[in-house]
């Protein structure tokens, strides 16, 4: 059998006059053992984070088919109401508002999932995070684990969220997400006869403190003082013990620090401390803000659309039709291509998947290197999944994920406009 063994050599190489190497004096050291642990280690760390993200899949699964089952109950409601004589408006702008919003919830569930899914690094993206907004949110995707398994075992948990307004840090989301993800799983298992996990956000002066905790079986010292080595674990063979090596990992990315309060039938509680960040100011509505991005005498702008689903193809002619621009649709690259080779366009807007062919990908690589001038966003369901850097070398200058609000299409397309008026 054929064994791969590595070798680090340090030494100096001799050459003669021509510069070709003649031999090396030096040492050569047997790193095989330290390569395999490291494979070993990452691979355990791989299966760590798909263990998280199934967990969190089937949270996110859960909230989606309740936003879908609002979207179709009140839609079907909506139909019911117009089907008479003389339908009531007020009631069906409710209505329609409930459905709008149940589509957006259900789209931000996913990219929360998504995002998950793109960070392989620690902390890729950096983002202002609302404490509050994103312990409810972990709360919920964590839902299926702490609340629906724990009651099927006849041991029911409680998730009490408790955090200050006004509590904001500078991170990573998926990275947070996944940190306190962890720790309350590992309340979960801490909770064989059930009880009760606790998370809470408060700020301490120049800081954020982030608590978990639980009413279960705690640690005794010898075990508080190892919880975050790698591979330490007290499950045995059901455990990897990177869990809590992972969490200090991203605490200390964001510049944090983690601590242990336990103690053996006393319950744990897990507090991380980050620098708090300034609270944004607010902006208000959309529609304030549209009109002060974009002046009334703006011009109007050619558009390609690059949609093959004819639904939405139709959606984004109507709206930006509505709003002065200049609009054509296509729905294939291959067509998308030939429009650009006899026509201008100041903006094409393409879903990523188009079918068998050319999809938005390749599309935005040839405008790039053939017309350049033209600005290109990329609107496709995998939004959150793909990387700004990655996206903007491919050719794109931006990404919006679905499902998106027209006023997202309206404003990229009154942005192309302004940028033509300044020019």
């Amino acid at each position: 059998t054929h064994r791969v063994h590595w070798l680090l050599a340090k030494g100096r190489i001799s050459r003669d006059a021509s510069g070709k190497p003649l031999h090396m004096t030096g040492i050569a050291m047997d790193i095989t053992e330290r390569k395999q642990a490291e494979a070993a280690r990452h691979a355990m760390a791989h299966g760590e984070r798909l263990r998280a993200l199934g967990e969190m899949a089937s949270g996110i699964a859960h909230d989606l088919n309740q936003s879908l089952a609002l979207i179709t109950g009140y839609s079907d409601m909506v139909r019911q109401e117009l089907s008479q004589g003389v339908p009531e408006v007020g009631r069906v702008r409710e209505m329609i508002d409930i459905t709008a919003r149940a589509a957006l919830e259900g789209g931000k569930a996913l990219r929360g999932l998504l995002s998950f899914v793109r960070t392989q690094d620690l902390i890729a993206e950096i983002e202002r995070i609302n404490v509050a907004e994103a312990l409810a949110d972990i709360a919920r995707v964590t839902a299926p684990r702490w609340r629906d398994h724990a009651q099927a075992a006849g041991r029911p948990i409680t998730l009490e969220v408790e955090a200050d307004e006004g509590s904001w840090i500078n991170g990573s989301p998926a990275e947070l997400r996944e940190a306190i993800a962890n720790l309350i799983f590992n309340s979960v298992d801490a909770l064989p006869q059930g009880g009760t996990i606790r998370l809470r956000g408060c700020r301490l002066g120049e800081h954020v403190a982030i608590e978990v905790s639980d009413t279960g079986c705690g640690m005794p010292p010898e075990v508080a003082a190892r919880a975050f080595d790698p591979f330490f674990t007290t499950k045995g063979e059901q455990g990897t013990g990177l869990g809590l090596a992972q969490v200090l990992a991203i605490v200390e990315k964001h510049g944090g620090t983690i601590d242990i309060d336990t103690a053996p039938n006393r319950g744990t509680t897990f507090r991380m401390q980050f620098p708090r960040a300034s609270v944004p100011v607010a902006t208000g509505s959309v529609e304030p803000v549209e009109k002060a991005l974009v002046p009334e005498s703006k011009r109007s702008v050619r558009v390609l659309i690059v949609e093959d689903e004819e639904q939405l193809a139709r959606m984004a002619r109507i709206v930006l039709g509505q709003h002065g621009h200049e609009v054509v649709v296509t729905a294939s690259g291959e067509e998308a291509i030939e429009r650009l080779q006899t026509e201008r366009f100041d903006l094409v807007i393409s879903d990523l998947g188009l079918g068998p062919g050319k999809n938005g990908w390749d599309v935005a690589s040839e405008v790039r290197d053939r017309w350049p001038s033209t600005r290109f966003v990329l609107v496709t369901g995998w939004g959150a999944a793909i990387d700004p850097k990655e996206a903007a070398q491919r050719g794109v200058h931006e990404v919006i994920a679905k499902p998106y609000r027209i006023a997202d299409l309206r404003l990229v397309a009154d942005r192309v406009a302004e940028r033509l008026n300044n020019e």
